[in-house]
């Protein structure tokens, strides 16, 4: 299993590296295609690590049941601490960091749950030309 980011969805996640807003997170709008997330947008959405339920439930019908993951700036530090939502099970999650020269880091997980919650680590894809 592995991550492919689109430029369009890089773009997006670099712009709010810029903004260096720490409370950034939202939802990733893509497809999945055998065991590849093909991350196409981003959208920022209500801070922290996973939106409530009714707006994940509202968000989901609003763009066609297209979210395959979510992404915040924040989540390194406590996201292993969490349980994520039922409905961010089989998804993938962006950590994201900003690097004082704007250069974005970032490291995918996807949220299991074996007797108990986990988080896999998910590689990123190259994209011909670019890092992950």
């Amino acid at each position: 299993m592995d991550a492919l980011l689109a430029p369009e969805a890089r773009q997006t996640l670099e712009a709010l590296a810029l903004s260096r807003s720490p409370a950034s997170a939202g939802i990733l709008l893509g497809h999945k295609r055998g065991s590849r997330f093909i991350i196409e947008s981003a959208l920022p959405t209500t801070p922290g690590y996973y939106p409530p339920q009714r707006t994940y439930l509202r968000l989901s019908a609003a763009f066609s049941d297209r979210i395959i993951g979510f992404f915040s700036f924040s989540a390194e530090s406590g996201l292993g601490k969490i349980s994520p939502p039922p409905f961010a099970v089989g998804k993938v999650f962006l950590s994201l960091k900003a690097g004082p020269d704007g250069r974005l880091f970032l490291r995918a997980r996807s949220p299991d749950y074996s007797r108990r919650f986990i988080l896999r680590p998910v590689p990123m894809a190259k994209v011909k030309g670019r890092k992950p």
